[in-house]
């Protein structure tokens, strides 16, 4: 008899075979695991008086050397125990009462099979950056490459509560606008277990940009399909399923503004040449569609007559980036 170990998951009776053969290739038995993994044979190992022939009378001792393999099989997953395990059976002939005994020698390896399975599954998350709702331009690609972060947390349900939030990965967004996590990869080990994930904006080093608060958040569970598959299940903030690879978007608002002065000379001719109050003129600054952006008045007049006049124009620059 034998043991048959897997790891990895619980194994089933009758899942794995096993081969007896003698020193000479011949199979002399089989065998197959039972559900709390012990291996029986069909048969007991048969060594005769027959076998113990020498010349014209028997050997009073004798070892015969027997090999048992598991027979590679395909359950997916799994990884079979190749190793072949030498079996030497130990045989004494006792003449005077006929008695033929056998033995396991102490030499022998233990007849003992470890299997391993192996499941796995992953999921991708990634994401895009827009602002103030549309796609990054060329210029604030540059501008917010590497300048612009995320994270991504995950906290483990048990028993039906989600436990503590941990940073388990950053993110910088690209020159193309977007972001990506490394995989998360699942194994056996995560089988039955469920995580929550959330994904977050955590920095915006650049002027004029404010930080995307949104919160988004995942529920992940994993299942063992039995296969070397993992099930991956995704659920969103709104219970809906989603699937890998999860896509993000997050949209920063930018503002900024400049100024320009504009100046110029009011003269006055005639009978008044000269003699311009402060603030006696005002003056428009006008856009290309006709509509007024500021206004200026002109201060007094200087000892050449003339008076200067200043306009400070204050524009939301916003397009221009």
């Amino acid at each position: 008899n034998g043991t048959k170990t897997l790891t990895g998951r619980t194994q089933k009776a009758g899942e794995f075979h096993f081969e007896v053969k003698d020193s000479a290739g011949n199979l002399a038995a089989t065998g197959t695991n039972d559900a709390d993994g012990n291996i029986t044979f069909d048969k007991a190992i048969q060594i005769t008086l027959a076998d113990m022939k020498d010349g014209e009378g028997y050997a009073e001792s004798r070892d015969f050397i027997y090999t048992v393999k598991e027979v590679t099989g395909k359950a997916e997953g799994v990884t079979y125990d190749s190793e072949e395990k030498t079996v030497k059976i130990h045989a004494a002939y006792d003449p005077a009462e006929g008695k033929l005994t056998l033995s396991i020698a102490d030499d022998s390896q233990p007849i003992k099979f470890t299997n391993r399975y192996h499941a796995a599954g992953q999921l991708v998350i990634n994401g895009i950056k827009y602002v103030n709702g549309e796609e990054l331009n060329a210029a604030q690609k540059k501008v917010l490459a590497g300048n612009v972060e995320f994270k991504l947390e995950r906290a483990e349900v048990t028993d039906g509560q989600t436990g503590e939030f941990k940073e388990i990965q950053t993110a910088a967004l690209t020159e193309e606008g977007t972001f990506s996590f490394k995989t998360q990869n699942y194994t056996e080990k995560n089988a039955g277990k469920t995580y929550v994930y959330q994904i977050s904006e955590s920095k915006a080093d650049a002027a004029g940009f404010d930080i995307d608060s949104t919160v988004y958040t995942y529920t992940v569970s994993v299942g063992d399909n039995g296969d070397g598959t993992l099930n991956i299940t995704a659920l969103d903030g709104d219970g809906k399923h989603v699937t890998s690879p999860i896509t993000v978007t997050f949209n920063n608002e930018y503002h900024a503004s400049g100024q320009a002065q504009l100046n110029g000379t009011k003269t006055l001719l005639g009978n008044r040449s000269g003699d311009i109050k402060e603030g006696e003129f005002t003056f428009q600054v006008l856009d290309e569609d006709g509509n007024e952006v500021t206004t200026g008045k002109t201060l007094a007049a200087d000892e050449t007559g003339k008076a200067q006049i200043c306009l400070l124009y204050t524009s939301d620059a916003a397009d221009d980036l």
